[in-house]
Formats: structure tokens, sequence, C-alpha cells
């Protein structure tokens, strides 16, 4: 009885040090990830999310926060038109700045899909968040959006 208590306590301290050289191993590795690697990330919006909401959008809402204005598309070919503005471009890091408002597509009156809309100097891109506003897919803006929000910002600042 003694030599299996024996046995049972050697065991018991050799399965202890390996899990705490183990835990020092992870803590280490954890360190010395590079900031390159912690890059937040979405998978872009699959082509038949997107085609789905051209089929069937014939309202979009741009809402922009801390600003004094908001633009409706109430016409279902220029609501389609503003489904271009996404792209099938992966966005490197989504943390990369506060978004300045939402994109919301309607049909017949009923929500089809949410986009924050991110723009600044060094970020372009929109995030899909679902019904819960948790983000779901992210993607860059197309050419047609840039040239959408530059046109719409140099038109606010000159007011």
């Amino acid at each position: 009885m003694f030599h299996a208590y024996k046995i049972l306590i050697i065991s018991f301290l050799g399965l202890s040090m390996l899990m705490v050289s183990c835990k020092g191993g992870q803590s280490e590795n954890a360190e010395t990830t590079s900031p390159e690697a912690q890059k937040a990330t979405l998978p872009i919006p699959p082509a038949d999310f997107l085609q789905d909401i051209y089929e069937r959008v014939d309202y979009v809402d741009f809402i922009f926060d801390k600003t004094n204005f908001s633009i409706s598309v109430t016409d279902k070919a220029n609501a389609q038109r503003n489904v271009t503005y996404l792209s099938q471009s992966a966005v490197e890091d989504v943390n990369c700045t506060p978004y300045i408002g939402r994109m919301y597509f309607n049909s017949e009156g009923v929500g089809i899909a949410t986009a924050q809309m991110h723009y600044s100097d060094d970020c372009k891109y929109f995030i899909f968040v679902d019904a819960k506003q948790r983000p779901k897919y992210a993607c860059l803006m197309s050419e047609a959006a840039l040239a959408f929000f530059e046109n719409i910002f140099s038109r606010v600042q000159a007011q």
C-alpha cells in the first residue's frame, strides 16, 4: 500500500511540473506575438449575400452620426447602384477607425441589411452587422463609393 501511495505522489508531482512548464511556454508566446498578428479581421460578404441585397433593395438610408444631414435613396435603380459601393475586397484591420454612420438597406419597408460606414484618411470600408448589432462581414469601399463620399463631404464642407 505504501508503495502505491509513493507512486501516486511522484506521478502527481511530475504532472504538476509538466503543467507549470507548459503554461510558462504559452505566456512567452503571447508576449512575443507581433502587433501585425493581432489585427482584427472579418470575412468579406459572400457574393450571394450582396446579390440578394441588390435584387431586393428599393430604398437606402445613409445616416451620418454627429452631422446635421442624412441621405435617402428612394428609387430602386439608385438604391441598387448604392449596392455597388460594396466591394469583394477584404479589410486588413476593422479596428482602424470609428464608424461615421450607417447605411440601411430596405425592401418594401423592411430592413434587409445594415452596414457601418468607416471613412477617414486611412480607412474606407463597411462593416455589416447582424440584428443584434454584432459585426458579421467587412469589405472595402469600391471606387464608386469613394467618389460618392468625397462628393458628399466636399459639398457639406462648402456650405
